[in-house]
Order: C-alpha cells, then structure tokens, then sequence
C-alpha cells in the first residue's frame, strides 16, 4: 500500500472514529438525562424505601447482636421531562468548528515560514469549514500533520484508530442494551412521552412501600418482645 492510499485510509478512519465517538458520548448523554428526569420523578419514593429497607436492615441486625449501618441515597434535582434530541447535530458542529480554528492556527501565514503554501492551505481549510465538509478537514489535517511521519508511523495510527473505533462500537451498543436505555426507549415511544408509564410505576413503588412498612412493623414488633424477653431474663438473674 503506497503512503497516498494509507493516508486516505487513514482519513476514512478518523471519520469513523469520530462518528463513533459522538455516537457514544451522546447515548451517554441521553442515559445520564433520562436517569436525571427519572429519578426525580419517582426519587421520592425510591428514597423512602431506600429509609424503609435501612430500618429494616438495622432492626435485623440489632436482633443478631450486630451493629446496624445506616445508608443513604441522593436525588436529583431536575425537572422531569422527556424530550427528543438532535442526532449528533450539536456535537458534530463543535468537532467542525474545533478542527477548523486547530488548521488555521497551523497555516496561517503569519506563523508559517512558507508563506504561500500556508496562504493555499488556508485557502483549502476556509473554503472545507464553509462548506462542512469534514472529511476534507480531516484529510488536510492529516497531510499537514503526517509530513514527517514514515510509512510505519502511519500503519500504526491505522491500527490504533482501528482499535478505538472497535472499542467505541463495543461500549455504544453495551449502553444501548443497558436497562436504562432501553427503558428511556420506552418512554419516548409512549404518546405522553412517558408520564402514564411514570404514574404505573410510582403506583408500584407505593405498593413496595406499604409492604415495606408491613414487614417493618412486624420486625419490630419482633425485636421488642425480644428485648421484652431479654428484660425479664435479666431481672431473674438479678434477683435470683
């Protein structure tokens, strides 16, 4: 493979690269909002078994002889809400825009000792940015970045961007078979994006919590005919 078609290759990749990553970065965004909104939806409620199940744990581990560890959760303090969101638009935009200002810093005349070949290469950079092409952007990267770089050099930022892209892919479809994703797909599909699944499902939590409860009164009802037992055994000793 001649160094032009590794370059090229290379270019396809990096492209590659970068889709995948702004894939990845906003199904991580997409996970992180949802669980945001979703929690502060039913936060409440989750937060009061979570206080139910830790007076339970403790009561249990009084009635062991073990001494009872208090946990505690946090909520969040968005609004909830499910919106849609733009596939990649933003985060595509700011790649451009980020690339572009890197080249142009690079040729631009006043800081380059080839004051007409950077003067060309501006030229190129301008006329890609206007017209969003990042792919030339890349490949224009590419060949004023690589100018030293040997053959070897090259397959082996080949390999790596291989490598990565692979490992983006990997990561992308594990979130979107992640239950949280799955079940932000379920909200967005209902028509009232999700409230009625919302109020199905608090009215679940509060079912958890009156068994909760139930089951709470009744260790502790346990414990303190336990500790009623341990009185009376104490006070036989004492006046035995």
């Amino acid at each position: 493979m001649s160094r032009r078609e590794l370059e090229i290759e290379i270019v396809d990749l990096r492209l590659q690269n970068r889709y995948a990553a702004l894939r990845l970065s906003n199904i991580q965004e997409d996970i992180d909002d949802f669980m945001a909104k979703y929690y502060e939806a039913v936060g409440d409620l989750c937060l009061e078994i979570s206080t139910l199940e830790s007076k339970y744990e403790g009561y249990s581990k009084k009635l062991r002889g073990e001494a009872p560890q208090i946990s505690k959760i946090k909520t969040s303090e968005t609004n909830f809400h499910i919106l849609p969101r733009s596939e990649e638009v933003y985060s595509f935009e700011k790649e451009v825009k980020e690339l572009y200002r890197k080249l142009v810093k690079i040729t631009h005349p006043d800081v380059s000792t080839e004051k007409m070949m950077a003067a060309e290469y501006t030229r190129m950079v301008n006329e890609a940015y206007n017209e969003k092409n990042y792919r030339e952007l890349l490949r224009l990267d590419q060949l004023i970045n690589s100018g030293e770089a040997t053959i070897k050099d090259l397959q082996q930022q080949k390999n790596q961007l291989v490598d990565s892209t692979h490992d983006l892919k990997a990561q992308y479809e594990q979130l979107k078979d992640s239950p949280m994703y799955v079940l932000r797909q379920k909200f967005a599909q209902e028509d009232d994006k999700g409230k009625s699944m919302i109020v199905s499902i608090r009215q679940g939590l509060k079912k958890r919590i009156a068994e909760e409860k139930r089951k709470l009164k009744a260790l502790r009802i346990e414990y303190i005919e336990s500790m009623g037992e341990r009185i009376v055994k104490a006070g036989a000793k004492v006046n035995s």
